[in-house]
């Protein structure tokens, strides 16, 4: 009798523990992985798009998933600047330029 419920016990907690991993697999594919993005410019107040979506104006901190955004940085009397930039997780990527004025005629 004890030899039949310990194989039980086991049987029990050998199922329970493959529940626990499968949902922990599930979790961690559905948890995008994050990293930041810091964007500031000389001088403030440029327009911030990122992959065509407007996020408001600098300086801006933003949370974004890993890999690779392109973004564009506009301001009224200057030259636009954008580049491709590669987020990493957990990581913190500082953007921070001088936007160079247009000549007035």
């Amino acid at each position: 009798i004890n030899g039949n419920r310990l194989s039980i016990y086991l049987v029990t907690l050998g199922i329970a523990l493959a529940v626990i991993s499968l949902i922990a697999l599930w979790w961690l594919k559905t948890v995008p992985d994050m990293g930041k993005l810091f964007v500031q410019t000389n001088p403030s107040g440029a327009e911030v798009t990122i992959d065509g979506k407007r996020k408001g104006f600098t300086p801006l901190a933003l949370n974004l998933k890993t890999g690779p955004h392109y973004v564009i940085l506009t301001k009224a009397g200057y030259y636009p600047w954008e580049a491709e930039v590669k987020i990493k997780e957990t990581d913190t990527l500082p953007l921070k330029l001088d936007l160079i004025q247009k000549d007035m005629p």
